[in-house]
């Protein structure tokens, strides 16, 4: 059954991130973060691409509050959740993927790249599952941004099996840990 109603969607949207935050609030939260690069910070003065893969898409939203955010998601409907969940955290929401739409939120997003961190999931909205695609790397040509890989992990968690990838959640009081790369990738090798 597709939900087409815009109200429907940002009500479903609404509980999403009211249930997500409620679940992450019960969490410890552990930071391995690079000095420079922490893009929860909101005097943070450089811009970068951060990097995570799709089966933990939730946690860089959720671990902290985003601060001049911008974020990539597909035009297929289930996209358009992902977008509403996006603005009601505070991260703009750039809509296009490989299949449609991609060159212009590309543009896009070379166009608020300085203003704005961008984070993207490499392994794109098929997948494989945490295979990259160029998008990233093409960004970062492009802008002269550095990408900063992210890794996201929890102690007990739970795996929801998707098409192409199992989107993991915490269970509530566990761990969560994030990692932001001790070595940045530059574009200019």
């Amino acid at each position: 059954m597709r939900i087409r109603s815009e109200r429907l969607t940002k009500f479903v949207a609404w509980l999403v991130v009211v249930t997500l935050k409620l679940l992450f609030a019960t969490c410890r939260k552990e930071f391995a973060i690079f000095p420079g690069t922490n893009g929860w910070d909101p005097d943070l003065p450089g811009r970068f691409l951060y990097s995570a893969w799709h089966d933990v898409l939730f946690f860089p939203l959720l671990m902290a509050k985003p601060h001049n955010g911008s974020a990539l998601t597909s035009r297929h409907r289930d996209g358009a959740y992902v977008a509403e969940t996006l603005r009601l955290l505070n991260v703009a929401p750039y809509r296009g993927s490989t299949t449609r739409g991609g060159a212009q939120a590309l543009r896009q997003l070379l166009n608020v790249a300085e203003q704005q961190h961008v984070t993207i999931t490499p392994d794109g909205p098929r997948g494989p599952r945490r295979e990259m695609k160029d998008g990233i790397v093409f960004l970062a040509s492009r802008t002269g941004l550095t990408i900063v890989p992210a890794a996201f992990s929890c102690r007990r968690g739970v795996r929801f099996r998707g098409t192409w990838t199992d989107m993991l959640l915490p269970l509530p009081f566990t761990m969560s840990t994030a990692f932001l790369a001790s070595r940045s990738l530059s574009p200019r090798i």
